[in-house]
């Protein structure tokens, strides 16, 4: 079995997954550097080539391309949500964690005028967040609030919560 990791840019979904997978003794897979990887650029240089369409396609790619994955922590984009397969791919083979953190602590960790951030032109960050509360939500197995804690207390509260949920890891 597998965890995902879901949630906005600035939630710590890499951070957090890195850690989280050294106390597991799993496999990390960050899917946004996969894609940097695969296109030759950085996510903001391949978001703004592809726009967002493309780019939920693309990134729904790198997810569905994980078959046969075992063992992992798995971090998608946070536009992971707007690709219905790659959902699914996800419960079918993850743990699906959602790593909630509220506007204001994602706003005072990263500058989203800086992040490939799907779905952000023409709207205010709060609003993107806003609207992709419900998709993270509806797609969560167990939802952790990460608000001001730490990477590593993050992580640990992650560890507990999957423990917790009686769900084979």
């Amino acid at each position: 079995m597998n965890v995902a990791l879901i949630g906005m840019s600035g939630a710590g979904k890499s951070a957090v997954g890195k850690l989280l997978a050294r106390a597991l003794g799993y496999g990390f897979v960050d899917v946004d550097a996969r894609i940097e990887a695969k296109e030759g650029e950085p996510l903001q240089a391949v978001l703004d080539r592809l726009g967002d369409e493309a780019f939920i396609r693309a990134e729904a790619g790198s997810v569905l391309a994980l078959a046969g994955i075992d063992r992992a922590v798995i971090a998608p984009g946070g536009s992971v949500v707007y690709a219905a397969d790659a959902m699914r791919f996800l419960k079918r083979v993850a743990i699906v964690v959602w790593l909630y953190a509220p506007i204001e602590a994602i706003e005072a960790r990263i500058d989203p005028s800086m992040r490939g951030i799907v779905g952000l032109k023409g709207r205010t960050f709060r609003e993107l967040h806003d609207e992709r509360l419900a998709l993270y939500a509806a797609a969560a197995d167990l939802a952790v609030a990460v608000r001001d804690l730490s990477e590593a207390e993050a992580a640990d509260l992650v560890l507990s919560a999957l423990r917790a949920s009686g769900r084979k890891l």
